[in-house]
């Protein structure tokens, strides 16, 4: 018996590749949406932990842990010597804690005391689109992001208020 089009039941493998192509269209269009959402999130998370580790120098000076000959007190050259908890509550076993870095699965943290001024650097280990640095200028309680790439000015601008020479300042 003949039947008619209008009766026909199913799905007919033109419409489902149609279906399948606007599917993988929405996901392309969203997944650079995403990267960048989390790479956001890890830059909040670098600054929240270069932040408690200015605080950490901060009291370190203010308690004159550590005392030149002529009786000044200065900053901590050595991470491991100052009062912080470096991973918080969820402590993971890929931090690496030394005298002179701190190394997390994003970042690595350095110290630079060059200039009389002590600065905290967190460079960011994705150097391929989001290359960007966040300093925490001690003396001066200020947190800055820096970037030369297109994806690392698009984080800066995320997280802080653009300068007049190009760097943001994080509040």
């Amino acid at each position: 018996m003949f039947q008619s089009p209008l009766n026909k039941k199913g799905v007919t493998l033109m419409e489902m590749m149609v279906v399948v192509i606007i599917i993988v269209g929405l996901v392309m269009a969203a997944y650079p949406t995403y990267l960048s959402s989390l790479e956001k999130a890890r830059a909040q998370e670098a600054v929240q932990l270069i932040s408690h580790l200015a605080a950490a120098q901060d009291k370190f000076l203010a308690e004159c842990y550590n005392m030149d000959s002529s009786g000044n007190c200065s900053y901590s050259a050595d991470f491991t010597k100052l009062p912080v908890e470096i991973a918080g509550p969820n402590k993971s076993s890929n931090i690496t804690v030394a005298a002179t870095q701190i190394t997390t699965p994003g970042y690595i943290y350095t110290m630079d005391n060059s200039g009389g001024s002590l600065n905290i650097v967190a460079t960011t280990r994705r150097k391929t689109s989001y290359d960007y640095t966040i300093t925490a200028k001690v003396a001066e309680s200020e947190i800055l992001c820096k970037a030369d790439k297109k994806n690392g000015i698009k984080i800066c601008g995320a997280i802080g208020k653009k300068t007049s020479d190009g760097v943001y300042k994080i509040d």
